[in-house]
């Protein structure tokens, strides 16, 4: 696999879209345990938001072990294992 040229803008975008999904998931009616547990509706709203949060991470993690190692995750865990062993050093960047 060839390496591409890591890209900040990329990374910046994805990590707004976090911050803007962690400020939705701190609405009030929203971290009320007592509405989870009474609305189905904000349930599945925190779900969408947490799986939404999972799937930029796990691209965040895969973007940058991909730019500066070369090697591309093969799903959304082995993201978090790669970005793991590339933040301990045993990668060296390309």
């Amino acid at each position: 696999m060839s390496s591409r040229q890591f890209d900040p803008a990329i990374i910046q975008s994805k990590l707004s879209s976090i911050r803007d999904l962690l400020s939705d998931l701190a609405r009030p009616d929203l971290a009320d345990v007592e509405v989870l547990r009474s609305d189905r509706y904000a349930r599945h709203i925190v779900e969408r938001i947490l799986t939404a949060l999972v799937e930029l991470a796990a691209s965040v993690n895969s973007y940058v072990v991909a730019t500066k190692h070369g090697q591309a995750a093969i799903h959304h865990r082995n993201s978090f294992e790669l970005a793991v062993q590339y933040g301990q050093g045993r990668f060296k960047i390309v």
